[in-house]
C-alpha cells in the first residue's frame, strides 16, 4: 500500500514526521497540486515567486 505524502498548509513544504521542519506547523494535507523541487532558493525564480528561502520539495497548491 503506497501512502500520500503530507504537505505543510502553512509553507507548501513535504513533511516526513509529525512537525514541519522548516515552519514548526502541525497542520497538514494530503491533497496537493504540483510539485517544485527548490535547489537554490537565491538563485531561482520560482522560489522567488512562492516565497521560498529554504530548499527543499514543495507542492505548489494545497488544498
Amino acid at each position: 500500500m503506497v501512502s500520500k505524502s503530507k504537505v505543510c498548509r502553512k509553507c507548501r513544504v513535504f513533511v516526513s514526521g509529525k512537525k514541519c521542519s522548516t515552519c514548526g506547523e502541525t497542520d497538514f494535507s494530503t491533497t496537493y497540486a504540483g510539485i517544485a523541487v527548490i535547489m537554490d532558493p537565491n538563485k531561482s525564480e520560482v522560489a522567488k515567486k512562492m516565497d521560498v528561502s529554504i530548499p527543499g520539495k514543495y507542492a505548489l497548491k494545497v488544498r
